[in-house]
């Protein structure tokens, strides 16, 4: 195989790695976001107050952009080491 070959095969392989690797850390705040909707549609079916778990689902969709952005500005930047999660 030629050097320009294994570089890109190399390349790709790193990209798998780091798309799922994202993906991964993605689905964490967005299970989070499903999660608290369904225990405020069961609240707010008892006639009991959701504010709690809307709150919570907002600031897990929030995690979720803010993953989302900095990953793509890394992208961006050519630097896919940076905007990994905190």
């Amino acid at each position: 195989m030629a050097e320009t070959e294994k570089n890109s095969s190399g390349g790709l392989a790193d990209v798998r790695v780091a798309l799922g690797r994202f993906f991964h850390d993605l689905a964490t705040p967005l299970s989070g976001v499903g999660l608290h909707l369904e225990l405020a549609s069961r609240r707010l079916a008892r006639g009991e107050d959701a504010t709690e778990a809307l709150g919570v689902a907002r600031r897990e969709l929030e995690r979720a952009f803010d993953l989302f952005e900095r990953r793509r500005d890394a992208l961006l930047s050519k630097d896919p080491d940076s905007g990994a999660p905190t």
